[in-house]
């Protein structure tokens, strides 16, 4: 009898570990909640083992577009691992002011500008695909021949107690040594193909002409 007891209180403590380790999605929305991907400005950093950001002037000026060089810097050369376009929210939120100016003012980094503030950002993809029309120009800031660059375009939103806030559409455009489609679908998650997400595309490639 005593043997049978123990049998049974060992196979129901092996029943109840399992229960505790077969729950997938609950592990999942842990991983999720402690693990935010990093910045642009962090990955950069790490891979080439520095990182700046210019802003590229336009003319006419917009202060309603910003294009920017996210770049490292090789033997005194700048080199551009993320061109990155941002169209602003316009109106923009007030709650959003002080960052707003120190990012169109100061030509500070978006992420980290947001990030030091307190903030935590949302990206809501738009587009992920491999942009073939990019002009000239920013080839040649990344000090690539022509071809196919990932791109990822996605609506910035920011969050702080318990508020979030529109800040910008942005589209990314990346060197094929930092980042390519498989690397951006990895760290944000894939999208399908929307008629959105190719006219957002078409607008922005149309823009930096």
């Amino acid at each position: 009898m005593r043997l049978y007891t123990k049998l049974f209180f060992l196979f129901f403590l092996l029943s109840s570990l399992s229960c505790v380790t077969t729950h997938p999605g609950l592990e999942t929305s842990v991983k999720q909640e402690t693990k935010a991907p990093l910045l642009n400005s962090e990955r950069i950093k790490q891979k080439f083992g520095s990182y700046g950001v210019h802003v590229i002037p336009l003319i006419p000026e917009q202060s309603s577009r910003r294009v920017s060089s996210l770049y490292s810097t090789h033997e005194g050369k700048e080199i551009t691992r993320t061109l990155a376009v941002t169209l602003f929210a316009d109106p923009m939120d007030s709650a959003l002011s002080e960052e707003h100016r120190q990012i169109t003012g100061d030509g500070k980094s978006i992420g980290s500008t947001f990030k030091e503030r307190g903030w935590a950002i949302e990206k809501r993809n738009v587009y992920m695909g491999n942009a073939d029309k990019v002009p000239a120009y920013v080839y040649a800031l990344m000090h690539v021949e022509q071809q196919p660059l990932a791109t990822h375009i996605y609506k910035m939103h920011v969050k702080k107690d318990g508020q979030s806030h529109f800040y910008a559409t942005i589209a990314e455009f990346h060197h094929p040594d930092y980042l390519r489609l498989h690397d951006v679908k990895e760290i944000y998650g894939n999208i399908e193909d929307t008629a959105e997400g190719d006219w957002t595309l078409h607008q922005i490639l149309q823009s930096m002409q």
